[in-house]
């Protein structure tokens, strides 16, 4: 999930936003897009509803990682 989150912020450092879908960022992502190793499922990326930050997941039994828009 850290090379995906390197994707997103790659992404928003050139267009300034972040991405509707991780598909539009996998360019930027280091290795591509790929399963998380260790558990082969597909990294899910959601937008948080208020628009501003992301959401990603790896599996019911994994931790979010979650980015809002504004760190403080």
């Amino acid at each position: 999930m850290a090379m995906a989150a390197i994707g997103l912020e790659r992404h928003r450092l050139r267009t300034g936003k972040w991405p509707a879908s991780l598909q539009e960022a996998a360019g930027l992502i280091p290795g591509g897009l790929r399963p998380v190793p260790s558990l082969g499922t597909p990294v899910i990326y959601t937008r948080l509803p208020d628009g501003g930050g992301w959401r990603l997941a790896a599996g019911r039994n994994t931790p979010p990682w979650i980015m809002p828009e504004r760190v403080e």
